[in-house]
Formats: structure tokens, sequence, C-alpha cells
């Protein structure tokens, strides 16, 4: 993944993945329950699963509960939060 080695803060973080996160941000993404979720934004498909899942594997973003269902809430971490503001 694209992580810093001292940092929560991406060092080669890519504008869509900027845009996915303030997606989330938004309240706008939910995703699959697996362990290689799927996304969605507004509901639809998010087609760039590399970029969802590398962010979920950066632990950028997490579930924002474990209530069963098929598309549960998505959430920034602080390490998210972190990214974004670093972008600004």
């Amino acid at each position: 993944m694209r992580t810093a080695l001292d940092s929560h803060v991406p060092t080669d973080i890519s504008r869509r993945d900027l845009q996915l996160l303030q997606a989330v941000a938004n309240g706008r993404v939910s995703c699959t329950r697996s362990v290689e979720p799927d996304f969605f934004v507004d509901g639809v498909p998010c087609c760039d699963h590399l970029a969802a899942r590398a962010l979920a594997r950066a632990g950028m973003v997490r579930t924002a509960d474990l209530r069963a269902g098929l598309h549960l809430p998505v959430q920034l971490t602080s390490a998210g939060r972190d990214a974004l503001a670093t972008a600004d």
C-alpha cells in the first residue's frame, strides 16, 4: 500500500483516493461485509475496487457498525481524516 513508514498519512495518495475518502466523509458510501469489501457510492457499485480495498486495508475507512445487512455504512478513521486534511 502507499502509506508512509512513519505516519498514518499516505505519501502517494491519488486524487481518486481523495475523492473516495471525501464521499465517505459526506456519508455517501456503503460496503459489503466481507474480508475484501465492495464499496457503493450513492448506491452504485464503486468501479475502482483496488482503491476502495486499499483504503480499507490502510485503515483509512471502516464500517460504521457491525449489524447484519447487505450494505453497511462506511466512516473515516483518524488516518482517513488526516489524509483529507493534509490534501487541503
